[in-house]
């Protein structure tokens, strides 16, 4: 009799124990968790994961969004677990990398990319995957005004009708924000900042916001990247656009593995193969299909200082001049 009261309980105890860990037959989730650190566009990087996770079920690639700024302060002062970096301002990029914040690692497809300003017999601490350009999509009538006078200057005119995206949290409002500055110099601009800060449809943070209310007639013109608004409302609702051409500015798609001095060694080697992906000629196409130029078929040459249209990327240089625009942009 105790004999068998001994055996009930053990099975009691069992069951208790299996039902607290979730049943015996759950399986135990053995993928490794990699955390990549991001500023770019939610919904592209969602898209890009899916093809991802099309031919890689080890690996779960969890993707935090974070302002420019705020995620490469989150790098240099080493907040949190990351292990790679996903940008698109390449100042930010080039200059962690110098600081040694980024692990040295060619990727299997590092051949697919074109490195005129890397040396391709170096390790890589980071890769280029493609260069986009921000957008502009408006109206008929304002699309005459931007011929005629030029963006910066058509915005201003009709400052209550044209958006751009969110410059304290959005590469594309930054850069808009320098066009601005570079044009009418700092004590012009403030008061530009001002006026774009009093209008309550100055700005947006999500591009397709800015699509639909152009092709609804809410606005006359706005400022978005590449990859969201202008292929799923600028092609999907033939909204009518406008591209500048004239004066481009092109953000560079960049990742890096974060160096974590081997405190994350699982991750490290999951990162690789993630990377290994973003070099990969299925992970380019699709890239190609949101518009975004794959940096091999990219018309115009770059060198040390400068990119084609002009623009000087002097990383120390750039820096403290985004960070003087946005102290503007906040005072105004």
């Amino acid at each position: 009799m105790k004999r068998n009261k001994k055996k009930c309980n053990i099975l009691i105890l069992c069951l208790l124990l299996c039902s607290m860990l979730g049943g015996c037959t759950k399986k135990i989730d053995t993928r490794v968790w990699v955390n990549v650190i991001s500023d770019m566009e939610p919904a592209y990087a969602r898209e890009l994961l899916d093809q991802y996770y099309s031919t890689n079920k080890d690996v779960v690639i969890n993707i935090i969004n974070k302002p420019a700024l705020e995620a490469k302060n989150i790098i240099e002062n080493k907040k949190g677990d990351y292990d790679i970096w996903l940008g698109n301002l390449y100042e930010d990029t080039v200059e962690l990398a110098d600081k040694g914040y980024f692990a040295e690692y060619k990727p299997k497809g590092y051949e697919n990319l074109l490195s005129n300003y890397q040396d391709m017999n170096e390790v890589p601490k980071y890769i280029v995957i493609a260069a986009e350009t921000s957008k502009v999509v408006a109206n008929d009538s304002l699309k005459k005004e931007i011929k005629n006078n030029g963006l910066v200057e058509t915005v201003i005119n009709n400052i209550d009708d044209f958006a751009i995206m969110n410059p304290e949290k959005t590469v594309q409002g930054l850069l808009f924000l320098e066009d601005i500055y570079d044009k009418y110099g700092e004590k012009d601009s403030e008061y530009i900042y001002r006026k774009l800060k009093q209008s309550k449809k100055s700005y947006t943070l999500k591009n397709y916001e800015s699509g639909r209310k152009v092709d609804r007639n809410l606005l006359k013109g706005a400022v978005v990247a590449d990859y969201t608004a202008y292929y799923s409302e600028v092609d999907d609702y033939e909204t009518h656009r406008y591209d500048v051409i004239d004066n481009p500015n092109y953000n560079f798609v960049s990742a890096a593995i974060i160096n974590n001095n081997g405190a994350r060694k699982r991750q490290f080697e999951a990162a690789k193969k993630f990377m290994d992906f973003l070099t990969s000629k299925e992970a380019l196409q699709y890239v190609n299909k949101y518009k975004m130029v794959i940096i091999n078929k990219f018309p115009l040459q770059i060198n040390d200082e400068t990119l084609g249209s002009g623009r000087v990327f002097t990383v120390e240089h750039k820096r403290k001049k985004y960070e003087q625009i946005l102290k503007i942009y906040k005072k105004a």
